[in-house]
């Protein structure tokens, strides 16, 4: 199951409803993979710098 809904409780429900859909089944192993995506604009206070060294510092 694949999703990028990130309403709150949304992408809970649906991986519940994935889970019991397999058991249902008689599924006998569900393997979750997850990835970390990259935000556009992530806090600088975590990602260091954000421009090449030679770049300007003011607009």
């Amino acid at each position: 199951m694949s999703g990028s809904d990130v309403t709150p409780g949304v992408r809970e429900r649906q991986h519940g409803n994935v889970v019991r859909a397999a058991a249902e089944a008689g599924v006998g192993h569900v393997v979750y993979t997850s990835a970390v995506r990259r935000r556009r604009d992530p806090p600088a206070a975590t990602t260091g710098p954000t421009r090449p060294a030679s770049s300007p510092t003011t607009p």
